[in-house]
């Protein structure tokens, strides 16, 4: 529930998932639960999405004037 928090650095993750998110916000967890938290959020790279999706066209998805990479969308063609 905190928009663009997976961009930014791991140190930077740490303190706004404590201090300036919902769930922050509403249980106040310890900094292990946030660590923990953190941990599990991976964005997946254009060369992963194109071993997960082979055959696929990976297509990008921009944002900010189409300068960068909000996210890739696989599409397979019939």
């Amino acid at each position: 529930m905190t928009p663009f928090i997976h961009w930014l650095p791991k140190s930077w993750q740490h303190r706004l998932t404590r201090n300036f998110s919902v769930w922050g916000w509403l249980t106040r967890p310890n900094a292990q639960q946030a660590a923990d938290f953190i941990s599990d959020i991976r964005l997946l790279t254009h060369a992963e999405m194109v071993q997960l999706f082979p055959g696929c066209e990976i297509l990008r998805e921009k944002v900010c004037l189409g300068l960068f990479t909000k996210s890739y969308i696989a599409v397979k063609t019939l």
